[in-house]
């Protein structure tokens, strides 16, 4: 038997299941084990698993297509707030593969299936760790159009949850029942949940039956384990410019940057905690109004952060006038922080330097 062990989300390595299903799994057969997104490629990377795990660059149905793999299941492992978000991430898979496969979620101790081909392996797995077999569940129709417009229900949602599309945030769930309306590719409304207008703004013009959309209430819980990481590559005079949450932050590190200007308290938060692990201190631009993605962040030393009136304004001027318009900025650390601080002299509220101590607590919502 061939096996893809996906291992989904920060949480089922912060806990230690992803070490335990690494060891499981090797009886059953060969196997492949992937983990996709940057921040559990980082707790995968905190947990001390890149031997045995491999990172994905890409939406993971495209990853298994794209890649020809002959497998024979995929096992999806989670570690979440209830079995409804498992068994909608693995239905999905489902659909999007045409592969069986078995879903796991660690926190629940359920396992459920999809495809006649997984029933006996699910069943085999679920006796072997002594988790609950549940039969794996159809969501129906998620898409669907009415006349011009175009309407996408989101799985799994919760009151409270964040809801990203492309890594953007766009509204705060409200009920269960989240249904995202669009005409043009442009959103109107996101029925059931909060508009975060300035998200939708940032998002532009969308693919609604295509693009991915997440819900969470944080990114990642708080971290025990948090690893110094020494980076094989060297380091040049490259600085990226960051915003939208920098979740391809991990591509930048094979650029060799020294450092980064990150525009946003969220982007600030995930890039500058993500980067201290390497000890590359950023520039950050906040003004103050988290989402509170990430619930505990620490920067590296050196890092210097200048809250503004409006950092959306503050980044703009960065990006022209220092950045030239381009994703990076040839020059040393120093030199180009001084010359930010000058260019947003007339909107400075205040500025933190970190040569001692890591935390950010005020970017914590």
């Amino acid at each position: 038997m061939k096996i893809c062990l996906r291992l989904h989300m920060s949480g089922v390595f912060d806990t230690g299941w992803a070490e335990r299903m690494l060891f499981v799994i090797k009886k059953y057969g060969d196997f492949v084990a992937v983990v996709g997104g940057t921040i559990g490629a980082v707790a995968m990377m905190d947990a001390q698993l890149e031997s045995e795990v491999i990172i994905i660059k890409e939406k993971f149905s495209d990853w298994v297509k794209n890649n020809r793999f002959d497998f024979d299941v995929v096992v999806n492992v989670m570690y979440t707030s209830d079995v409804e978000r498992m068994m909608a991430d693995s239905w999905y898979i489902y659909k999007r593969t045409a592969l069986p496969v078995v879903g796991v979620e660690t926190n629940s101790r359920a396992i459920a299936f999809w495809g006649e081909g997984a029933r006996e392996f699910a069943h085999v797995l679920s006796d072997d760790l002594r988790f609950e077999f549940k039969e794996g569940k159809d969501f129906g129709t998620t898409f669907w159009k009415e006349g011009r417009k175009e309407f996408r229900r989101i799985l799994a949602v919760a009151p409270g949850d964040w809801i990203l599309i492309n890594k953007i945030v766009v509204g705060k769930a409200e009920t269960k029942d989240v249904v995202v309306i669009c005409e043009n590719g442009n959103i109107l409304d996101i029925k059931g949940a909060t508009i975060k207008r300035h998200g939708v703004e940032k998002l532009g013009r969308i693919e609604l039956s295509e693009v991915k959309i997440d819900t969470i209430k944080v990114l990642r819980h708080n971290v025990k384990n948090k690893r110094g990481i020494v980076l094989k590559t060297g380091i040049s005079k490259k600085v990226a410019y960051v915003e939208h949450a920098g979740y391809d932050v991990l591509k930048l590190l094979d650029e060799g940057v020294c450092s980064a200007v990150t525009v946003g308290d969220d982007t600030t938060a995930i890039v500058g905690d993500i980067f201290s692990r390497f000890g590359i201190p950023i520039i950050g631009i906040t003004d103050g109004d988290a989402d509170g993605l990430l619930q505990q962040g620490e920067v590296a030393l050196g890092s210097i952060i200048f809250k503004v009136k409006s950092d959306d304004e503050a980044g703009r001027i960065i990006f022209e006038q220092v950045f030239e318009s381009k994703p990076f900025y040839e020059g040393e650390f120093d030199s180009l922080r001084e010359r930010i601080k000058e260019v947003l002299k007339n909107s400075l509220i205040s500025i933190s330097i970190f040569s001692e101590g890591r935390k950010i607590p005020h970017l914590q919502n």
